[in-house]
């Protein structure tokens, strides 16, 4: 939203190390840097640039945080993005949120608040 994105995630446990990659559609790393390491929830807003600091284009983009725990084991975080919702669809008796022309299903909406 305006040139930017904020994403959340948990760490189970604490990291030796983490990263957040940003990856365009195409599934190329477009963006990366170093992440919180301390169990618990933690969000971070993306400005929209790319690795060399230039800005990036208006698209869909993927984010990871790649966690290493200290005895070289992969952390499985669980992911969270923020969106402003523009509507609200039914199909099939299912609904579903269009937040930034994603559409999500409401299944996967953790909260919603203004």
């Amino acid at each position: 939203m305006n040139g930017q994105a904020t994403f959340g995630y948990n760490l189970p446990s604490n990291a030796t190390t983490a990263n957040i990659v940003i990856s365009d559609a195409n599934g190329q790393v477009v963006f990366q840097t170093p992440a919180e390491t301390t169990s618990g929830f933690h969000s971070f807003t993306w400005d929209g640039s790319s690795i060399d600091g230039s800005k990036v284009s208006d698209g869909t983009y993927t984010f990871n945080v790649a966690a290493v725990a200290p005895d070289k084991s992969a952390i499985q975080s669980t992911l969270s993005a923020y969106g402003l919702v523009s509507s609200v669809n039914v199909a099939n008796g299912t609904a579903s949120l269009n937040i930034g022309g994603v559409s999500e299903p409401l299944s996967k909406i953790m909260s919603i608040a203004n």
